[in-house]
């Protein structure tokens, strides 16, 4: 293989490793690239939640001592398939319904998961436990690839 053959080939590897959210780290509240302004996959982080982007959060705040529900909605007229990572923020951590093979805990975290398939349009839903109306839910998501991401966030409702 030439050397720009190689070059090229190495360039598009890390591209790909850029752009999965297995690669963003778990992080705190105060250290998250999942916040707005920051930066992710060479781009910045841009609130999703003002444009139509397909996707939609919700939050619902279980009773006191029950997990509450998080759902991830993608819409059939998101055009491209995507991956998305989530976060809770505040009191909680996040568990993944067991069964569900298109998610994934971010390493040693129990605050952040992903998907480890791209997604294309249905409803990933997850837990939460030890979640209270401070908490709240964001998920950061591309369908464009590397050079930024989309965040959309969610407060509780109750349930």
């Amino acid at each position: 293989m030439s050397l720009s053959l190689k070059v090229l080939a190495c360039a598009a590897i890390a591209m790909v490793v850029t752009g999965h959210p297995a690669g963003l780290e778990c992080a705190n509240d105060k250290t998250t690239r999942l916040r707005l302004g920051a930066t992710v996959m060479g781009g910045p982080v841009v609130d999703g939640s003002v444009s139509d982007n397909g996707l939609e959060v919700s939050f619902r705040l279980g009773k006191t001592g029950e997990p509450s529900e998080v759902y991830v909605s993608v819409d059939k007229t998101v055009a491209t398939a995507m991956y998305f990572a989530a976060r809770i923020s505040g009191p909680g951590t996040l568990h993944i319904v067991k069964g569900n093979p298109f998610l994934a805990m971010t390493a040693n975290c129990t605050t952040q998961l992903y998907t480890n398939v791209t997604s294309s349009h249905g409803v990933y839903a997850f837990t939460a436990s030890g979640a209270t109306s401070e908490s709240k839910v964001h998920v950061g998501y591309s369908a464009t690839g590397p050079k930024g991401i989309s965040l959309v966030s969610a407060a509780p409702t109750v349930l």
